[in-house]
């Protein structure tokens, strides 16, 4: 156990002073805690102070759930309707029934009836500029830092951000995790919008 939380440390201080980060992720990410009282009666904790309490019981809890949600990465699929469609142009393979049936379980429950049809033929897709980006993170990090970073971040603050570096094409090339007390979401003034930016600190 202590070795598991000995290795997320470490992955959070690569994060806070990365090895060839952009810019932006740079600098003084901590500022350590300063409640009122030890009870923590006079105010909400700021969600630099989250960070901070992790230290105890809750930072094994924390970090035990994004260690096994890091372990499922994230899968591919393609539903192509062969009356409709033409073949899916891409490495690919049959999924099993159980797969299958999952996921046309969980398609049922978030679309429109009819948008996934009993002839819709599923397949797992094997080899795409997305599931390369998840492989390949960035140069520090690998997929199983993005998702256990991703996670503890959802664990803590209840939300996760990215910073996504785009090559000359304009595709996505780099996934960068900010640190989630350091991201605020901004609203402009009588914008009918929820979120019209985001504002990232470094240090004070």
């Amino acid at each position: 156990m202590r070795t598991a939380i000995a290795d997320v440390l470490g992955r959070l201080a690569r994060l806070v002073h990365p090895k060839s980060a952009p810019s932006v992720l740079t600098g003084n990410q901590w500022s350590g805690t300063s409640f009122i009282d030890s009870f923590k009666r006079e105010r909400n904790p700021t969600p630099n102070e989250l960070m901070g309490e992790l230290k105890n019981t809750a930072f094994t809890c924390a970090t035990i759930n994004a260690a096994v949600c890091a372990a499922f990465p994230p899968k591919l699929y393609v539903a192509t309707d062969p009356k409709t469609q033409p073949e899916a142009r891409c490495l690919k393979q049959p999924v099993d029934a159980r797969t299958e049936n999952r996921i046309r379980r969980n398609w049922a429950s978030i679309s429109k009836p009819g948008h996934m049809g009993h002839t819709t033929k599923l397949e797992e897709v094997l080899d795409h500029p997305l599931l390369t980006l998840l492989r390949k993170v960035n140069p520090v990090h690998n997929s199983f830092d993005l998702w256990e970073l991703t996670t503890l971040y959802q664990e803590v603050h209840g939300c996760a951000y990215w910073y996504l570096h785009f090559n000359p094409l304009g595709v996505p090339d780099e996934i960068w995790i900010l640190p989630a007390q350091n991201v605020t979401p901004k609203r402009r003034a009588n914008s009918h919008k929820i979120v019209d930016y985001y504002e990232y600190r470094v240090g004070s």
